[in-house]
């Protein structure tokens, strides 16, 4: 199969998404497709390649009210001259991008099927709210099938009748240390590790409070938080200055965006992602997949992958108090991260696998050209 990938996030940065279509784009072509992935050129950091398959980077508008609207023109203008190129296209989330893309399929005789990995609830203003259910709606009626990434958010756009695809991880890639590899030692601090955008909505704030609380418990050789990924601008005076406040300078430390999250993994014993809401957070299923026990927001399709008290916890989002608690458990209980992180790990290997969403996602490709060829004979 020929397949044209679409997305807003560029696969060498550091979003979820961008995640996904790199590793939906490298694991087709490993499996005999052509992959073409169209999408607006990185400005941040680049912490992956795009070794394996074909991409074509789109340079936008420097306006940033203009770039969606650069990024639709060019994408329309290169499926046009790449019809030939490709059988389906696959787009990401009701963007603009991807509904203006859904009616020159249509028009092109292309089947079209789009991702939705999370329903929007926050815009900058009524405009913008408005253009996103307009895509919305318009993405929904001429998307050939729609794959959600969870129970979540299929039950979020209210689509009973349309496929849940969970978002998989590479096994192979992120896995525990091996055999004879670090132990516990004896009244070490715990290390604890939240890979994600340190913003205010993915519960970072919150984790400093947390921290605090447990350092007035425990005290501040108890534990250790290393923070990967990018530090929102307009939040960065924010967080400095909470963690100042709390005094938890000695126990906190910030790695900025990394292209080695496994190896970092690898040296944690603990994950938190105390986010105010998620789609299916594939951060989640690579620390899982380490072999790390979890502790969560009860978000989004969250509770779809980490079960209470098997491998891991979930807390209410924005409950410092909640998370400080558990957090000291695993002080007061270290035996209990080899419990939780091994049938994390199981859990992950079983059930949300690269290799396991591959397959299903070429069952939803072949199906529509299927149906596509039966109507051409027809």
């Amino acid at each position: 199969m020929r397949i044209c990938l679409l997305s807003p996030y560029n696969p060498k940065g550091p979003t979820g998404i961008g995640v996904f279509v790199e590793e939906l784009a490298r694991g087709m072509e490993n499996r005999g497709n052509h992959v073409l992935v169209v999408t607006a050129e990185n400005e941040g950091p680049a912490i992956r390649t795009s070794n394996g398959f074909a991409l074509q980077e789109l340079s936008l508008s420097r306006q940033n009210r203009l770039r969606n609207v650069s990024l639709t023109v060019r994408t329309l203008i290169a499926l046009l001259k790449g019809r030939h190129d490709f059988d389906v296209i696959h787009g990401q989330q009701p963007h603009i991008q991807t509904s203006l893309a859904t009616i020159l399929g249509r028009l092109m005789g292309k089947p079209t099927v789009t991702t939705l990995h999370l329903k929007r609830q926050h815009f900058s203003s009524r405009l913008e709210r408005a253009v996103d259910r307009v895509s919305e709606w318009i993405t929904g009626r001429c998307s050939n099938e729609l794959v959600f990434v969870s129970e979540h958010t299929r039950r979020s756009f209210a689509a009973d009748n349309h496929p849940v695809i969970h978002n998989g991880v590479n096994t192979d890639r992120f896995h525990p240390v091996g055999e004879g590899g670090e132990v516990w030692p004896e009244k070490s601090p715990l290390r604890i590790v939240f890979v994600g955008r340190l913003t205010r909505t993915k519960g970072i704030l919150d984790l400093m409070d947390a921290l605090g609380i447990v350092q007035r418990s425990h005290g501040s050789k108890s534990f250790r938080l290393t923070a990967v990924g990018e530090m929102a601008s307009d939040e960065k005076g924010e967080i400095l200055e909470r963690i100042r406040k709390l005094g938890i300078e000695d126990v906190f430390r910030y790695e900025g965006v990394l292209g080695n999250v496994s190896e970092k993994l690898r040296e944690s014993q603990l994950f938190i992602l105390p986010s105010y809401y998620e789609g299916f957070p594939i951060s989640l299923l690579e620390a899982m997949a380490s072999g790390l026990p979890v502790i969560a927001s009860r978000v989004g399709g969250v509770p779809e992958v980490v079960v209470d008290d098997e491998n891991g916890f979930l807390c209410d989002p924005r409950r410092p108090d909640q998370l400080a608690r558990l957090i000291s458990r695993f002080i007061e209980r270290p035996s209990e991260l080899d419990r939780l992180g091994n049938n994390a790990r199981k859990r992950i290997v079983k059930s949300f696998s690269t290799e396991r969403m591959l397959t299903l996602y070429e069952e939803v490709y072949r199906s529509l050209l299927s149906k596509r060829g039966s109507r051409e004979v027809s």
